[in-house]
């Protein structure tokens, strides 16, 4: 006896409608944003070392790509701009990381998860 467990997709080109294709642009954001949490805990492990929390530029990077994403026509010359600050911010959070573990953070205050994502995003920034 057979359940019926779901829907099957034949085609390659079709995509369930609550699924968002990931642009560039966009997983560069959610890098950011999630390098920037790791930050914070990283932050919280070695925080009697550190006079001051790290400096992340979290509402600047946010209205740079609030600004675009919200843009109906965007051009290529925009999309460009747009990718290279959200990757300069991605770039100074991995080296605020890095940084943070010659400090003494460990990473084994980061979940599994988290690790993954911090490998998937040194990964997308190498890109």
């Amino acid at each position: 006896m057979v359940l019926d467990q779901g829907k099957l997709i034949i085609d390659g080109t079709c995509a369930p409608a609550d699924l968002s294709y990931p642009t560039d642009l966009n997983l560069l954001n959610q890098g950011r944003i999630k390098t920037e949490k790791i930050i914070d805990i990283l932050y919280k492990t070695i925080k009697n070392q550190l006079h001051q929390k790290p400096i992340t530029h979290r509402q600047i990077a946010r209205k740079e790509y609030l600004k675009v994403a919200k843009k109906r026509q965007l051009t290529r010359k925009e999309i460009r701009k747009a990718i290279k600050k959200q990757l300069k911010y991605v770039s100074k959070n991995l080296t605020t990381i890095d940084l943070r573990i010659k400090k003494g953070a460990s990473l084994e205050s980061l979940s599994k998860k988290q690790y993954k994502t911090l490998l998937v995003v040194s990964e997308i920034h190498g890109q």
